[in-house]
């Protein structure tokens, strides 16, 4: 992109893992329904189970990736296709800091 400082894309390993298991567990669960005959007094259609399979895989796709973007206008983050971008006259200052992912949040500086 033109006009970019900086961009860094972040992969998250274990939301990939998360959704992979979500969707492994759907998938088992309508193949299981197909197969075997419904499970339970009141099982799921099968509709339900594509419709979940489907809307787990594009969660996990859409953020499965972190894209930090520093332009001439300011800074953009986002997932997938959700994305903000806060201006630079928006943004009152900044610090190099030494985080991890245990400590983010919780207000303690480095």
């Amino acid at each position: 992109m033109q006009g970019t400082l900086y961009e860094e894309k972040i992969y998250s390993k274990w939301n990939i893992l998360i959704m992979s298991i979500v969707v492994l567990a759907l998938l088992v669960s309508l193949v299981w329904q197909m197969v075997a005959g419904p499970v339970g007094t009141r099982p799921a259609p099968n509709w339900f189970f594509v419709g979940m399979i489907l809307f787990f895989l594009a969660i996990g796709i859409n953020f499965a990736t972190l894209t930090i973007r520093v332009d001439m206008q300011g800074i953009m983050v986002g997932y997938g296709i959700i994305r903000h971008h806060i201006s630079w006259s928006n943004i009152a200052g900044c610090r190099l800091d030494k985080a991890s992912a245990v400590k983010y949040g919780d207000g303690a500086s480095a």
